[in-house]
């Protein structure tokens, strides 16, 4: 049997504030979460919300589920409409980071059997 292949699953709140109920909205994601964390642990998440100064995000990817829901709940008073474009760069953002650590890594391993 193949084991499934990690993903790193980025969380992009981007609900109308006035016309979201918040608790809803957390229950399905935490629903998703615990779902993707059970075919694979290995699985990590992030999570970009906008608040009135700009876009929020954790630092890093994490694979604790409650983690982005403690974080979730503790910005809900404070989270406005979300800038579009700008959580698409913040994913795109994220996205080729991951990109130069894996060859960063490849680089490594590969200058290292040689």
């Amino acid at each position: 049997m193949v084991s499934p292949k990690s993903e790193d699953c980025l969380i992009f709140y981007a609900f109308t504030p006035d016309l979201t109920k918040f608790r809803q909205v957390s229950n399905v994601i935490s629903d998703f979460m615990k779902n993707k964390q059970l075919t694979d642990p290995s699985d990590r998440f992030n999570l970009i919300v906008f608040l009135k100064d700009g876009p929020n995000y954790l630092d890093q990817f994490t694979f604790d589920p409650d983690h982005i829901l403690k974080t979730l709940k503790s910005l809900s008073k404070d989270i406005t409409e979300a800038n579009i474009a700008g959580g698409i760069f913040i994913a795109i953002t994220f996205i080729i980071e991951v990109f130069k650590k894996i060859s960063e890594n490849f680089s490594y391993k590969f200058k290292k059997r040689r």
